[in-house]
């Protein structure tokens, strides 16, 4: 399950004791998603797309519309495979 913890800026998630987030930052309405990091042990249990699925929801509740070059290449890659379908 994915948390969210605002003051610190981060999506995470505790897998096997260990924990993956994505840490954001928002400015004049616009996110950027700065990074996403999955520990290796949890990696390759679509842990990464969890946190991006829940930051895209948080995104689109609040109307902020995502930086054009986002600074994590993941988060890059996971719009533009969303804007496809």
């Amino acid at each position: 399950m994915v948390e969210h913890d605002k003051d610190q800026k981060i999506f995470f998630m505790i897998e096997d004791g260990f924990k993956a987030f994505l840490r954001y930052e928002i400015t004049d309405g616009r996110i950027d998603v700065l990074t996403t990091q999955v520990p290796e042990e949890i990696s390759g249990r679509g842990i990464a797309r969890n946190l991006m699925d829940e930051c895209f929801r948080f995104a689109n509740e609040r109307s902020y519309e995502f930086v054009p070059k986002l600074s994590c290449s993941y988060a890059r890659a996971y719009l533009l495979k969303k804007s496809r379908t």
